[in-house]
């Protein structure tokens, strides 16, 4: 199945980028952090709605008041809500760390593959690269080691998301199982729709890939021969060629830009499409106004972060096939060192 071999080229892109452990385990200590902070707030609501213990109508809040105790912190709305900030912020502090982090090892696997590329390339034996066209060479440098690295953190961005997600699917699950259970469903439907998509979205990018490579072949031998071309009067025939490529490669670009465009349209307006029924229907669905806001809280970051998910998964899958361009041009390379 094709969806489940993505997930498995996914996965070893996540577990092949450079400190990836690290990468995991702040993910996993800022959605903690997340889990925590945001439940903490519906108790501060209850504080804040009564004083009578008795009239407080939430489960959890006598193991909250346990704990404040037992650190020396009194219990009341405030100190609530300052340690739910704590904790949110903390979590949402830790989240741009990991976001800079990743920048610094895409740099870092940009120069890498670049690194692999050149030097391999004036190791190969002369038989091999006199066969090798030279768009080729130009394109793994200028443009496929960029696309590399950007599966590496995309996959990166794919985990992230996918931990928020089933944080604020496991923090809506603690306030309302319904909801929750009609949100897998609606949310499972949407997924299914871009799961189909990236599919699209992979071939289109593979041929994106091949035009690309092809007009660099084209453009290293106008430049390679541009005495031949400036003195023979096909010149100009041969210029046209080229600018037809130009303009394949555009369109097949543009073409990936609208799908892309579409699909996280869609994706962001039936999200908040979601978020407005529950706003509609809270009454039908027997949810108290404290319950409410955190519930509207909560499904406000599931949303945005369940298109990042789609988004990132279309993203990726678009960015796959240059990555395979990629690792398959570096094996050809070892394959073809020049024994001396």
């Amino acid at each position: 199945m094709v969806f489940l071999k993505r997930l498995k080229y996914i996965f070893r892109l996540v577990v092949t980028t450079p400190h990836y452990p690290w990468i995991i385990l702040f993910n996993l200590v800022s959605a903690v952090l997340t889990l925590v902070g945001i439940p903490l707030l519906l108790p501060a609501l209850e504080y804040l709605r009564t004083d009578v213990v008795d009239e407080r109508n939430l489960g959890y809040i006598e193991y909250v008041e346990n704990l404040f105790g037992f650190v020396g912190l009194e219990t009341n709305f405030y100190s609530i809500v300052i340690v739910a900030a704590v904790f949110i912020f903390s979590g949402q502090l830790i989240l741009l760390m990991i976001e800079l982090f990743n920048k610094r090892v895409q740099i870092s696997l940009i120069n890498n593959y670049m690194h692999e590329f050149i030097s391999r390339y004036y190791r190969a034996s002369w038989t091999w690269i006199s066969d090798d066209q030279s768009g080729r060479f130009h394109s793994a440098v200028s443009r496929e080691a960029g696309g590399a690295s950007e599966a590496h953190l995309d996959s990166q961005r794919v985990f992230t998301s996918l931990i928020y997600v089933i944080v604020y699917t496991a923090i809506a699950l603690l306030l309302s199982a319904i909801i929750t259970f009609w949100a897998a469903i609606f949310f499972g439907c949407i997924l299914l729709i871009n799961i189909k998509y990236a599919d699209k979205i992979n071939e289109m990018s593979k041929l994106f890939n091949q035009v690309s490579i092809s007009l660099s072949s084209f453009i290293s031998s106008l430049t390679r021969n541009k005495k031949f071309f400036k003195a023979t009067s096909n010149g100009s025939y041969y210029i046209d060629v080229v600018l037809d490529k130009v303009k394949e490669v555009n369109k097949k670009n543009w073409d990936l830009t609208l799908i892309g465009g579409i699909l996280n349209t869609f994706t962001t307006m039936t999200s908040v499409f979601f978020i407005i029924l529950i706003f509609l229907l809270h009454s039908y669905l027997n949810i108290n106004l404290s319950e409410l806001i955190i519930l509207l809280l909560v499904f406000k970051q599931l949303a945005p972060q369940f298109t990042s998910l789609s988004g990132n998964y279309a993203r990726i899958s678009e960015k796959i096939p240059i990555h395979q361009s990629a690792n398959n041009r570096i094996e050809e390379l070892k394959a073809n060192l020049e024994i001396t």
